[in-house]
C-alpha cells in the first residue's frame, strides 16, 4: 500500500481517537458496558497519502468482524492514536499484509 510506504519520509500527524467507556441498564435490564473512540479531529491528519488508507482497512476489518485492538488499561477520555502495522508478506500474497491496532498515547509525545 503507497500510503503506508515506510521508505518516504513525510511529517505525517496520523489519526487519534478518544477513548470512552458507558456502562448503564438497558431497557429489558441487561447491564451493558460500551467502548467506542471518538475521533479527535483537531489532533489528526485530514488524510494524506501516508494515512489517508487507514479508513479503508477499518472498514475492511469491521466488515469481516474483526475487532481492532486496543489496549485493555486504557482509562476513560484518554487519547489512542491507531496505527498500521506490516505484518510482512503472506505465504501465497504478493503485497504485504497489514492490520490496524490502537496505542496509548502518553502525555507530550504528540505535538499537534
Amino acid at each position: 500500500m503507497i500510503f503506508l510506504d515506510p521508505v518516504e519520509t513525510y511529517e505525517c500527524q496520523g489519526r487519534y481517537y478518544t477513548h470512552r467507556e458507558n456502562n448503564y441498564i438497558g431497557s429489558k435490564g441487561e447491564i451493558v458496558s460500551r467502548v467506542s473512540f471518538t475521533p479527535r479531529k483537531k489532533m489528526s491528519c485530514e488524510g494524506c497519502v501516508h494515512c489517508g488508507g487507514i479508513p479503508d482497512m477499518m472498514d475492511a476489518e469491521i466488515g469481516e468482524g474483526l475487532m481492532i485492538p486496543y489496549p485493555n488499561y486504557l482509562n476513560h477520555g484518554e487519547v489512542v492514536q491507531l496505527i498500521a502495522i506490516n505484518d510482512g508478506r503472506g505465504f501465497e500474497d504478493l503485497y504485504d499484509e497489514w492490520h490496524l491496532e490502537f496505542v496509548k498515547i502518553t502525555k507530550g509525545a504528540h505535538k499537534g
